[in-house]
């Protein structure tokens, strides 16, 4: 046990050195350049803490797993890999339906063939980084845990698995309640793809972006007042990508 923890820890230090995120989910992300205009629908530092939210903790744990992923297969760590697997299956989504309060208005594709991130091909891969033994146990142990925790879950948050066409966009639209937190990340099954996300409000003004050059992307902020938001997810590379996006 005491291995896995070192093993485990070794990777979240190597996500931080490799510039991943807070695992926190906060308004420290990408501010547009310059102070948002006044008047936008965005929280400012000086105003209330945002009402805590169960499910933009999710979305920004899984964000974290998402850079590991990333991390995992550059520098070919199976720990980096087990740890986003075990992020994955213990913060599991619901499809995003007709009830969901975010609708897809722009870029409405099916993906094509298997989800690559899915926890059990994400230990399968782990699997071919190391033939260590205690790599081999730790990979057994999560296995288990990674079958009992990838059910879904009616109260996550949710997503939509779509396609979007190389140097394309595709649009979201929904309704954030004013004092609460707002969380979304996208991700990718194209490892040499370029995902930015951009978050607009009512009045037009841009109030959050994460333009990284990553296949991963994520923003929250905490809206002053309940009202619209537009999301741009855009896919800033030649070819087209499976995707995910993930809201609270």
């Amino acid at each position: 046990m005491f291995r896995y923890a070192m093993t485990f820890t070794a990777a979240a230090l190597m996500l931080a050195a490799f510039g991943g995120r807070d695992s926190r989910a906060d308004d420290k992300d990408k501010a547009p350049a310059g102070k948002a205009k006044e008047g936008s629908n965005v929280a400012g530092p000086k105003e209330p803490r945002p009402v805590p939210d169960e499910k933009a903790t999710a979305v920004s744990r899984l964000a974290t797993a998402y850079d590991l992923v990333k991390l995992g297969e550059e520098t070919k760590s199976p720990e980096a890999l087990v740890l986003a697997a075990k992020l994955i299956a213990g913060n599991p989504t619901k499809d995003a339906d007709k009830d969901s309060k975010v609708k897809l208005v722009k870029g409405d594709e099916a993906a094509k063939g298997t989800d690559a991130l899915d926890p059990a091909k994400l230990l399968d891969k782990a699997a071919t980084y190391s033939e260590r033994p205690y790599v081999a146990e730790m990979i057994k142990a999560a296995r288990a845990e990674v079958a009992a925790g990838s059910r879904g879950n009616e109260r996550g948050p949710q997503t939509y698995y779509r396609y979007l066409n190389g140097n394309s966009r595709a649009v979201f639209q929904g309704v954030y309640l004013g004092g609460s937190l707002a969380a979304i990340t996208v991700t990718c099954d194209d490892s040499s793809a370029d995902l930015d996300i951009y978050v607009y409000d009512d009045r037009g003004n841009l109030i959050r972006s994460d333009e990284r050059p990553s296949r991963n992307a994520t923003v929250s902020w905490t809206p002053r007042y309940t009202g619209d938001f537009r999301i741009e997810v855009v896919n800033a590379s030649g070819r087209g990508t499976n995707y995910r996006y993930i809201h609270n």
